[in-house]
């Protein structure tokens, strides 16, 4: 009987959001361009728009930068948003 190999689907499908560009943007001289999380945050300055033919695609990406943004810049507690 011939023995199979054991394949790890999770092992053989790795994906880094951080370093692999995966965010479609277009940039302020008009071209198409996909970041990487930190080079979305890097490259601020020379984003024009994230861009995706689906807009719940475009607001949940925008959900996910402010929420970064947020957790690293915002206030630190509940009593600090409060506060606001």
């Amino acid at each position: 009987m011939q023995e199979y190999k054991k394949f790890d689907l999770a092992a053989e499908r790795k994906f880094n959001l951080v370093d692999q560009r995966w965010i479609p943007c277009i940039t302020l001289d008009g071209r198409y361009q996909e970041y990487s999380l930190r080079e979305a945050f890097t490259h601020a300055w020379s984003i024009s728009e994230i861009f995706d033919p689906s807009p719940p695609v475009v607001g949940g990406l925008h959900r996910l930068l402010l929420a970064i943004l947020h957790r690293n810049f915002g206030p630190r507690d509940s009593r600090s948003w409060e506060e606001m």
